[in-house]
């Protein structure tokens, strides 16, 4: 919405949009005055905690092993969290889902929180996850 190199407002374009809204914001009172609603919309309760991925957790020795192996180690009194870290592909976002299924199930800890990291992270989407 600017003009001149993008030096000035163009302030015909502002015109025309704000003119837009104001008939958008109009017609939208005048539906809300019509339909006398109590209120718009719900909350809704969420159906599941934890998102299934594509394909569900198999159960190979190995990644039964290294399941078991993960949930001991959080059982001791002076762990409190873990990160998992690999190659894209290999199922770490699986093997981490099943542990908090498995550790929400045997009530070792009060709360289970679940958060994605990004190769570059962005702080404050992390912040908000934990925080929610």
């Amino acid at each position: 919405m600017r003009c001149f190199k993008r030096r000035c407002p163009d302030l015909k374009k502002r015109y025309k949009h704000s003119k837009k809204a104001a008939v958008k914001a109009k017609g939208v009172s005048e539906l809300e005055n019509k339909g006398k609603f109590d209120k718009i919309s719900y909350r809704t309760v969420p159906e599941e905690t934890w998102h299934p991925s594509s394909k569900p957790f198999e159960d190979f020795e190995s990644r039964t092993s290294t399941l078991m192996s993960v949930i001991n180690a959080l059982s001791n009194p002076d762990v409190h969290m873990f990160g998992v870290y690999g190659m894209g592909g290999i199922g770490k976002t699986t093997l981490a889902r099943e542990v908090g299924r498995k550790i929400e199930e045997s009530k070792i800890f009060d709360v289970v929180v679940f958060v994605e990291v990004s190769e570059s992270p962005n702080m404050r989407n992390i912040q908000g996850v934990i925080a929610d």
